[in-house]
């Protein structure tokens, strides 16, 4: 059994080789170790100050190894949560936060746009953000070794926290403190028919991205315990009812019912057979993925590969900037033959379909009447508010602000 030294020691090493934060709690919810090197800025700390009390609240009630992910949208951040039980001991532990999304420029830009902040903050979010990991499947597999931390060492007893601490830090705790209550005390919506209803519409347009953005703030967080005895239960539930929503959005966008329905089938059958959190969260973007396939599939149906290709790749990666040089590079085809043969085909130009794709896009999120102009010209992919502004009224007829003053 190791001692208390050689478990910080552990931990110190799991922090450093995963490059994420990390945090150890016992069973009275005492902080045990805390290990974090990223300098979040203050509008951050107070989200960040919130997610132990939510975390507990998630998991306090489960009996079984159980792990949640609380997910912080307007930030594109999420945190994995885990509750690892032996015998009578139970611990808590949080990993992250982690990206959605990859680091970017722009994803800096979308944060700063929609959350009103000064671009002078561009710097600290920049910092923060090219430190942070992406959570992927793989990052998700980190729950069973921090579980094994857990279980090799059962006898922890209180010992200081380790913190490096971020200039200003301490202060914005201090502040954020006095707010705790009454930000704890918000009921978080989080099945809401507006949500299901934008992520439904991109698997019925075959797009996986947008899918996976509008479930993430959808299916997290309190609607996974319902059944707070079994989590587990009622993460399948939900999944249940993503799988029937999907089926119909995929049997909408015009994709085979059979084969749709042998799709469903199949994960019906997965889900069930799942024996863990981490076995369904992964279940859930596999599905998405699958869906939004087969759905992009149909639609690219007839076309030749590279122009196939080449057209589900602007449909998953639209939001970023583009070149036909980085096109054809991830599709593996020479731009020359790709522009030669994509314009012969559909009687466009690569540019001319991404940007009537990209104002495609700006007019779903335009009607949900969520985001300003000149956001949803940063979340579309355009450069700049001028070239989307030129673009919008080229394929619409009306500049963006007619557009929106037209529908709401």
């Amino acid at each position: 059994m190791k001692t208390h030294e050689e478990l910080v020691q552990t931990a110190r090493v799991l922090h450093k080789a995963l490059k994420v934060d990390l945090t150890i709690y016992d069973g009275d919810r005492n902080c045990i170790v805390k290990f974090t090197k990223n300098p979040y800025p203050e509008e951050l700390c107070g989200k960040l100050w919130e997610h132990p009390e939510k975390m507990w609240k998630h998991l306090g009630k489960a009996k079984e190894d159980s792990v949640s992910y609380q997910y912080f949208p307007e930030f594109y951040l999420v945190c994995m949560n885990l509750k690892v039980i032996e015998e009578d001991e139970s611990y808590y532990l949080s990993a992250g936060p982690f990206l959605t999304e990859h680091y970017s420029e722009q994803l800096v830009l979308k944060i700063l746009h929609s959350q009103k902040l000064s671009l002078s903050r561009k710097g600290k979010y920049e910092l923060l953000y090219s430190q942070l990991p992406y959570f992927s499947n793989r990052a998700k597999t980190m729950a069973d070794v921090l579980s094994y931390l857990i279980k090799v060492c059962p006898e922890w007893k209180q010992i200081p926290v380790i913190y490096e601490e971020m200039p200003g830090q301490e202060e914005c705790v201090k502040e954020t403190r006095r707010e705790r209550e009454g930000l704890l005390e918000k009921t978080d919506i989080l099945l809401n028919y507006e949500t299901e209803r934008r992520w439904r519409a991109a698997v019925e347009q075959g797009d996986f991205q947008m899918a996976r953005r509008g479930i993430s703030q959808m299916s997290k967080g309190e609607f996974f315990y319902r059944t707070p005895d079994n989590p587990l239960r009622s993460q399948k539930n939900l999944l249940f009812t993503v799988n029937t929503i999907c089926r119909i959005a995929a049997v909408d966008g015009g994709a085979d019912v059979v084969r749709v329905h042998e799709i469903s089938d199949l994960f019906a059958i997965r889900i069930e057979q799942a024996r863990s959190g981490l076995e369904t969260t992964m279940l859930e973007e596999e599905m998405l993925r699958a869906y939004c396939q087969i759905v992009m599939e149909t639609k690219t149906r007839g076309h030749s590969a590279p122009v196939a290709k080449a057209i589900q790749y602007m449909y998953a990666h639209f939001d970023q900037p583009l070149t036909m040089e980085k096109i054809a590079e991830a599709i593996h085809f020479s731009p020359g033959y790709l522009s030669r043969t994509f314009k012969a085909e559909m009687r466009v130009t690569v540019g001319e379909y991404l940007n009537r794709l990209r104002i495609e896009k700006a007019e779903g999120i335009l009607k949900t009447g969520d985001f300003p102009v000149m956001e949803v010209a940063i979340m579309t992919g355009f450069s700049s508010y001028a070239k989307f502004s030129v673009e919008f009224k080229k394929y619409t007829g009306k500049t963006a602000r007619e557009y929106m003053a037209a529908i709401h």
